[in-house]
């Protein structure tokens, strides 16, 4: 995105599904309450990890666009209430 890409909206296939829930437990015991992951598709077809992003999602406030629903909002409020609730 910074570099001049853009976005389409999408559903996560079963392989980004995965993906997802094989970080997602390993972030949460380091403390880290969003980031965003990039795919691209492999030789055979199928979705495979490229990038992870933890200190620059940018994909929020494109999410917020392509919905129409308050992305930004909602996952500021999940932040804070994880915050609260782990750290005190």
């Amino acid at each position: 995105m910074s570099a001049g890409g853009s976005t389409t909206v999408g559903e996560p296939d079963q392989d980004e599904i995965r993906i997802a829930e094989t970080i997602i437990p390993s972030f949460l015991e380091q403390g880290i309450v969003i980031f965003g992951f990039d795919t691209l598709v492999d030789d055979n077809g199928k979705r495979v990890l490229s990038e992870i992003n933890t200190l620059n999602v940018t994909g929020l406030e494109e999410a917020q666009t392509h919905s129409g629903k308050p992305v930004v909002q909602e996952s500021s409020d999940l932040m804070w209430s994880y915050i609260c609730e782990h750290i005190g």
